[in-house]
Formats: structure tokens, sequence, C-alpha cells
């Protein structure tokens, strides 16, 4: 049996995710991954989480996220819009904070032109819209409901930054395909982020729960241009030099395979 391990631990300021989710990893976690025959970990800090908790070093490789740098790929002649526009895209669900998004949107929008788009769907979307009815902000924030993974480059592409306002991540693919597209990104330190988003030159890193935080990096963006341009090329090049090729992942992982599983295992008795 193989399985994989995606989040670490959630950020030590969410102390209600703590309390549920330590005891738990410390427990079925240990078992699930001592259980199996291998267990693939997206990301190094991943790895040691699974071993802080009691799982087995024999039984866990490490297979970083790659990225596909053809699909995930810039506009060649990107024009300044007049709009700013956010992006999001993940699950609507409590551990990736689009309401802490929300509420930052809202203090900036008396004082931009400014649009959120949200992208994906969840048990929390009704609340989500309710918030943004609440705000009066109805008419800045398109829910657009969960994409076909086709068109998410065309969708990165037509943002000017990325937010990922999380509250528990392992390594998340979606801010690897917006630096490969040559976005700005903002998004919380936890989990894996802060291995590629590790210099204020490729992307801005913010607390969880701080909707002040997420307002006021959005506000350095909207307020320089060249910044946003700068910070999205260099993000790219960030892809390039750290971060595995989505094909370099594949071979990489069939090299590990090979190593933890045999090729002609034998039947259990």
């Amino acid at each position: 049996m193989v399985i994989t391990l995606q989040a670490t631990h959630p950020h030590p300021k969410i102390a209600f995710l703590n309390r549920f989710v330590k005891p738990y990893d410390r427990t079925f976690g240990r078992f699930t991954v001592n259980s199996a025959d291998v267990a693939i970990a997206f990301g190094e800090n991943v790895k040691q989480y699974a071993l802080s908790y009691g799982a087995l070093p024999e039984k866990i490789i490490n297979i970083p996220n790659g990225v596909d740098t053809e699909i995930f790929a810039p506009l060649t002649n990107p024009e300044k819009m007049s709009t700013f526009t956010v992006g999001y895209v993940g699950n609507l669900v409590h551990r990736k904070g689009v309401k802490f998004l929300i509420q930052g949107i809202h203090k900036l929008i008396p004082k931009y032109n400014l649009r959120l788009r949200i992208v994906g769907d969840g048990p929390l979307k009704t609340e989500l819209q309710a918030l943004c009815s609440e705000l009066s902000i109805n008419e800045y924030v398109s829910f657009l409901g969960a994409l076909d993974k086709k068109l998410i480059p065309d969708f990165l592409r037509s943002i000017d930054v990325l937010v990922l306002p999380s509250l528990a991540e392992g390594m998340p693919t979606v801010v690897l395909e917006a630096m490969a597209c040559g976005k700005a990104v903002i998004a919380t330190d936890v989990g894996a982020t802060g291995t590629v988003i590790d210099s204020p030159d490729v992307g801005i890193l913010i607390p969880p729960q701080d909707t002040s935080a997420i307002s006021q990096a959005l506000e350095q963006l909207i307020n320089d241009y060249e910044k946003k341009i700068r910070m999205g090329k260099n993000a790219r090049k960030k892809i390039f030099g750290t971060v595995l090729s989505f094909c370099k992942t594949q071979c990489f992982a069939c090299q590990r395979k090979d190593e933890y599983i045999p090729r002609n295992p034998s039947p259990k008795q």
C-alpha cells in the first residue's frame, strides 16, 4: 500500500486546529503511515512532521511537487489593466482561510478599482457569499466555481496576484503554478510555502488569520506596478532554479519508487 502525506501541522497560532490535528496524527496518522509499504511526502518539512509524530523513517520518501513550466507560463506581452484583479484557487473550506481574504479585500475596495475572483467550491461557499453580502462587496467578488484543470493556467495569467490565505498547507501546488506563470503571490507562512517563497523578491509571506496583513501586502503591489512585475519574473526564475519540473518530478518519483518497492513482489502467503 502506498499513501501520500500532503500537509504539515497547522501554524502554532491556529490553536483550535492543533487541538484536533495533533492527537489524530499521533495516533491514527502514525498507525496509517507505519502500516503502509511506502508513504510519499510532498516536501521535506512534511516528512519531518511525520517523523515527529512517530512515523518510521524507513517508510517515508520525499518527492517534491513539480509544475509543468510549459503549460504554466506567462503571457508574452502582458498589458497593464485599469482593474487590479486578485485571484484565489482552492477548496472553500475553513482550512483555506478564504474569509480572511474577503475581509482584507473589503478594506481596500473604497480606495482602489479592485476585483476578487474565487475559483473553487466547497461547503463554505454559501457562507462566504453571505459574508460578501454583509460587507456590501458582492459586485466586486466573483465565485467562479470549480474550473476544469485545463483552464487554470489561463485563469492564473488573467489575474494580477494570487493570494493563498491558508491556515495549514503542505507544499501548495497552486503557488508553484502561479509563480511559473510569472505572477506575484501573497501567501500565509504555513507548511512548506516559505521554502519556495524564501525572499521578498519572489513573493510576500504573511501570518495566517491576519486581514490587515493581506490588505497591506495587496496595497504594496497595487501601488507599485513595477514591483509586481519584477516579483512575478523573479518568481518564475525561482521555479526554474529550485522546483522540479513536472517531468523531472515524474522521473524522480519512478526512481525512488524502485528503491522502495520491488518490481515483482512475492505474493503474500
